[in-house]
């Protein structure tokens, strides 16, 4: 499960490189993007740190649960927006 998880992390980091290197290209990268991003990083690394600690000590059943629970909530905000959207 481990070496499943690194590969997932390894995949979205390159994807996201990858993507930044063709926004900035495009011309799409401002530097106020760069400053927003440079202010979210610590929470960013804070909830990766908290995530990767929660998995090593919750209950698989339990961790499952949230993570579905979460997964759920963000389909849902993400529905009303698009929603919102044709309204």
């Amino acid at each position: 499960m481990a070496a499943g998880r690194a590969s997932l992390i390894v995949y979205f980091l390159l994807t996201d490189v990858i993507g930044l290197a063709a926004f900035g290209h495009q011309g799409l990268v401002s530097a106020q993007g760069v400053i927003l991003a440079l202010f979210l990083l610590p929470p960013l690394l804070a909830g990766v740190w908290l995530g990767a600690q929660s998995v090593r000590t919750a209950d698989p059943r339990q961790f499952r649960k949230w993570v579905l629970v979460i997964l759920v909530v963000l389909a849902l905000m993400t529905a009303a927006q698009g929603l919102q959207a044709y309204l």
